[in-house]
Parts: C-alpha cells; structure tokens; sequence
C-alpha cells in the first residue's frame, strides 16, 4: 500500500472510478506528505532533481530559465506572443516547452487555425509546481501555482488553457485552494468543446463529497471530538 501511494501519478481516476464518489486522490498525497517527512520514506530520485531545478531555472528538465520561449513559431510570434494581449492564455509546461516542443508548436498552429484568440506569458511561464505535489510538499505546491495565475490575471486573462494534465491539475487545485478569478481548461475539453461536444464538469460533486469527507477527518481528530463534546 505505501508503495503505491508513493507511486501515484495524481491522474484522478480513482475519484471518478470510487463507487462513493469521495475524492480519494488528495488523501493519497497527504499521506504521501507524512510518509516522506514524517516517517522519512524514500521518494524518487528524479522528483528531487525536477525540484531542485524548480527552484534554480524554473522548470522540471534545468533548462535555462532565459532560453523557455525558444520553442515558438516565429511567424506566430507577433499574433500570440508574450506582446499580445488576450483573455485567454496558452499555458504549454515544462515538457512542451524544453523536451517535446514539437507538441508546443503543433498546439500553438492548432489553435491559430481554429481562429482561438490567445496570448502567452513568454519567459515568465514557469513550472506550475507540480512536481511538488508529486513529491510531498502539495502547500508549496499551491503557492506556486498561485503565482502562476497571479501573473496571468496581471496580464488580464481570465481562463488559462493548459497542454499538460499536470499543469491543469495543478492550477485548478490552486484556483480552487486561493479562490482566485480565472478559469483552468484542460486543452482536450476545449478542443472538444469547440467540436460541439459537451462534456460532463465532474468537480461540483468531487468538491461537494470531499467536503464531507474532510468534516468526517476532522471529526476523528482530538480537537473534532472535543468541539463535538462541546455542543452536547
């Protein structure tokens, strides 16, 4: 069992998959969290070094932070680039941005082609901070995604457009954790959407039964029960 919450790619499929519908994926990275701090479990290698490269160069793969932008069309520069002032922003990642830019591009001519008006943050995207939710630090984790969508909100944008499921995970859960004003859109909703087709939102309902799951743990703790005790 530790193994495998120490294995968790953080994909949600056990909160759509649970017969309770109770979001089993965030308890995992609690966990994950005690495990590694408190009881000094072995993490992955390659999670520490995305993390200390984070912290360096702003990004997973320690590519230099000023060489992020290097991967966009030149002749869509102009149209979509850091200049460009739009209400949506085109968030590509790490991976698009220094290992598979040939996604990146791909991406940014997709949406060009559909007439979508979007913009992007230049050098100053940086990693959402997920690797630190994979790893054991999700609070982090959240801030960072907060100043990720701060810095798109000063520049205006109201929804973010995410290549990257990680990317998306993580900014939603910091839009969610910081109430903060701009939509996160995972790139295959939109594109399906924008193909006519519409697809079931499942985060009401995952919100509403963490919720009660929460209030349960916080009920079992010494503090829930004497506020409980406090009532009678």
């Amino acid at each position: 069992m530790v193994d495998a919450i120490l294995a968790c790619t953080t994909c949600e499929l056990c909160n759509l998959r649970c017969s309770e519908s109770l979001p089993i994926e965030p308890s995992w990275l609690k966990l994950r969290g005690q495990l590694i701090e408190e009881e000094k479990r072995m993490t992955f290698p390659p999670f520490e070094m995305m993390a200390a490269a984070l912290e360096k160069e702003g990004n997973i793969w320690a590519g230099y932070r000023k060489n992020r932008m290097d991967w966009f069309p030149e002749e869509l520069m102009e149209k979509h680039g850091p200049r460009r002032k739009a209400k949506t922003v085109y968030f590509a990642g790490c991976t698009a941005s220094y290992v598979e830019s040939d996604i990146g591009i791909g991406t940014v001519k997709l949406l060009d082609a559909a007439g979508v008006d979007f913009t992007h943050l230049g050098n100053r995207e940086n990693c959402c901070g997920s690797v630190l939710t994979l790893l054991k630090d999700p609070p982090v984790a959240a801030d960072i995604g907060k100043i990720r969508l701060d810095e798109a909100v000063e520049a205006g944008v109201r929804k973010v457009l995410a290549l990257c499921p990680c990317c998306e995970f993580q900014l939603r859960v910091s839009v969610d954790k910081k109430q903060l004003p701009v939509e996160v859109v995972d790139l295959s909703r939109f594109a399906s959407e924008a193909l006519g087709h519409k697809l079931p939102d499942p985060h009401p309902e995952v919100r509403r039964q963490w919720a009660v799951f929460e209030a349960m743990i916080a009920l079992m703790t010494p503090q829930g029960f004497a506020d409980l005790m406090g009532t009678m």
